[in-house]
């Protein structure tokens, strides 16, 4: 996260400049999230180049 911490003071705009005009999928709910984000990215990397914060991370700093 600290890596996320110093790029944000550095540029408080490059959340919006790292995802800006990519098509996003966001996984919300109380089980299976990081499951379900493992599929998802898994059967997206067949076809497209993803990106994904398979840490889990889920506030700015982690995931930028």
């Amino acid at each position: 996260m600290i890596g996320g911490l110093v790029a944000n003071a550095i540029d408080p705009s490059i959340m919006n400049e790292l995802g800006g005009g990519r098509p996003v999928a966001l996984v919300t709910g109380t089980n299976g999230k990081s499951t379900t984000t493992r599929m998802l990215t898994a059967a997206l990397r067949t076809r497209y180049t993803v990106v994904s914060n398979e840490g889990g991370d889920n506030m700015d700093a982690g995931i930028i």
